[in-house]
């Protein structure tokens, strides 16, 4: 099933280099091992050809490619897969070429649950003439359970610009590999900063610019004879140069310009620099791609099971323009969303299973389902930010064990300096015990549940009107094996402490 492509867009890759062979690793490699470690050509639409390869466990991962005949020319090569589940951790995954030492590692951070992911690009060069190579992924070190997808391998020419000395610029930092352009995300009104340097001081230089995505070689026809590519797509009617295009600035030193980003879109940019010594009389930086992102636009998390993501919800991707969160009287411009039902901030940690002492010592946080959930299994977490509020959303989450559960809540801070928590709906079959409400940690009050309130429930307290109490104070409750009863539309703390609260 190997086939023969020019610069694709395919699946998770928007943009690509210069695709020159596809394979699918169930069809055209092999592994070691079979039944019941692998259960081999599991159909399923993610994959390009229509079927994986299903890990089990294993001892030793270990796959061989057939022998690939290649023109002369600089290539990447790349493994596209997914990891299930997160039982005993993850591992280092290693693609190497063989015969050579020349490797590449996808750590085992960077193999996020249930989400698909490439292997970083094994570079190599085929020499004049041609020649074949062959390859080899693996992991000598897997003696626990795993789970992964396995789908294609990929092999791609370089069809982006890469900086060189003549010309280099960038945008924010980011550095093309050269099978990629350089991407990189801002919000609008944000500043970013372009840097720019070369070794050709005093020589006429200028920057094209255009708000349109940057393209490689093979899409835009520029790639030049000396090995050089314009990756800006000099046709399209927004293009224009940042100094007339007159190329009679003389480049004076390395220099960053900090820019105001404009409404939403995609931006990309390319240097030029004239240099004397290099064959096209000219030299190329890499080209720089800028997404621009509005704010309200809903963000999906890729969190696993007992994990916690940073978020500062005011930077891309969220680029929400609401000020920090006060809670507990301390402004906050970052928090952690944990997977199992809460928002956590000063720091995180896991927590899948409710601990009231915890609770009143640890971080302050707003739960809104603590419980032992896996939105890596069923469900997902997403964050909303605007000059508004800012909201985080379980929806249709899992529970860690229970088949067929989905349960829903939201917890939104406002820019009026409240926390709410709404759409509570928590499924009848997730029977862990479950806290809601929220806390200061440390240094926290506890008059009870519901602060020490006669029906100590919040569906007791529904329609009871604004009910006060220490601003210390911590304000929930809990039920052991189960979770607060449903039917309240929502409980809000008008402070984002436990001074006020009202359940509605």
């Amino acid at each position: 099933m190997t086939r023969t492509l020019i610069c694709v867009a395919i699946l998770a890759s928007a943009i690509c280099g210069q695709s020159v062979l596809f394979q699918s690793l169930p069809s055209d490699w092999s592994h070691v091992h079979a039944t019941p470690y692998w259960t081999d050509d599991v159909p399923t639409s993610e994959s390009t050809y229509g079927f994986v390869d299903l890990l089990n466990f294993v001892w030793w991962l270990e796959w061989f490619s057939p022998t690939i005949n290649l023109p002369a020319g600089t290539y990447g090569a790349r493994v596209r897969l997914k990891k299930l589940s997160n039982i005993s951790g993850r591992y280092d995954l290693t693609l190497s070429q063989n015969g050579t030492s020349n490797q590449v590692v996808l750590a085992a951070g960077a193999q996020a649950v249930d989400t698909w992911v490439w292997t970083p690009d094994l570079e190599f060069t085929v020499p004049a003439g041609g020649g074949s190579v062959a390859f080899r992924f693996h992991n000598l070190n897997g003696s626990q359970k795993q789970n992964y997808w396995f789908d294609m391998f990929e092999i791609r020419q370089a069809d982006f610009q890469t900086n060189r000395p003549e010309a280099s610029s960038d945008c924010e930092g980011v550095i093309s590999n050269g099978f990629d352009p350089a991407i990189s995300q801002a919000c609008t009104g944000n500043s970013v900063d372009l840097s720019f340097s070369s070794t050709e001081i005093g020589q006429p230089w200028d920057f094209g610019y255009a708000f349109a995505a940057a393209q490689g070689g093979s899409q835009t026809g520029m790639a030049l004879g000396s090995g050089q590519v314009i990756n800006i797509d000099i046709q399209d009617p927004t293009f224009q140069y940042f100094n007339g295009g007159t190329f009679t600035t003389p480049f004076a030193a390395a220099f960053t310009l900090p820019v105001t980003v404009p409404a939403g879109g995609t931006a990309s940019m390319q240097s030029a620099h004239i240099a004397p010594a290099h064959p096209d009389g000219f030299g190329l930086s890499q080209a720089s791609q800028l997404d621009i992102l509005a704010s309200a636009a809903p963000v999906t998390l890729a969190i696993g099971d007992d994990v916690v993501i940073l978020v500062q919800h005011q930077l891309a991707p969220y680029c929400g323009t609401m000020p920090a969160i006060n809670f507990y009287g301390t402004s906050h411009t970052y928090f952690w969303v944990c997977s199992n039902g809460q928002v956590q901030f000063s720091f995180p940690a896991p927590s899948p299973l409710v601990n009231q002492g915890q609770f009143t010592t640890w971080m302050p946080r707003a739960c809104g389902m603590w419980s032992d959930l896996a939105p890596n299994v069923g469900g997902s977490v997403t964050l909303t930010a605007s000059s508004a509020n800012v909201k985080v959303s379980f929806t249709n989450v899992a529970t860690a064990g229970i088949m067929n559960t989905a349960s829903n809540v939201d917890i939104t801070f406002t820019s009026g300096g409240s926390t709410i928590i709404d759409n509570y709906n928590p499924d009848p079959g997730h029977t862990f015990e479950t806290l809601v409400g929220i806390t200061r940690g440390g240094g926290s009050t506890n008059p009870g549940p519901m602060s020490g309130t006669a029906a100590g429930t919040i569906l007791g307290n529904m329609g009871l009107g604004l009910q006060t109490g220490l601003a210390t104070d911590c304000v929930f409750e809990s039920v052991v094996g189960g979770t607060p009863a449903a039917g309240w539309t929502s409980l809000e703390f008008p402070n984002s402490d436990g001074s006020q609260w009202i359940v509605n």
